[in-house]
């Protein structure tokens, strides 16, 4: 199956490796190059709407998911 390409924030929830969680914000894309130009868009957009971001990560992530991101509204409109 083909991967996708998401604008990804990872909360890690606490200090245990392993016991954090991705969320899907924006996307699908189908290339890495499509992705990356949103990362820092979604990361302010994310930090306007919950201070809690200030304490995540951003990126970019593969996987075989199709849903559109949550915030694709408010990204790529």
């Amino acid at each position: 199956m083909q991967k996708n390409h998401y604008v990804s924030m990872f909360d890690p929830r606490s200090n245990i490796p392993g016991d954090g969680v991705h969320y899907r914000l924006v996307g699908p894309f189908t290339t890495l190059d499509e992705a990356t130009p949103h990362v820092d868009r979604t990361r302010t957009v994310a930090r306007e709407l919950d201070f809690r971001a200030d304490f995540c990560s951003f990126g970019v992530l593969a996987t075989e998911a199709t849903k559109p991101g949550v915030l694709n509204s408010k990204i790529l409109a």
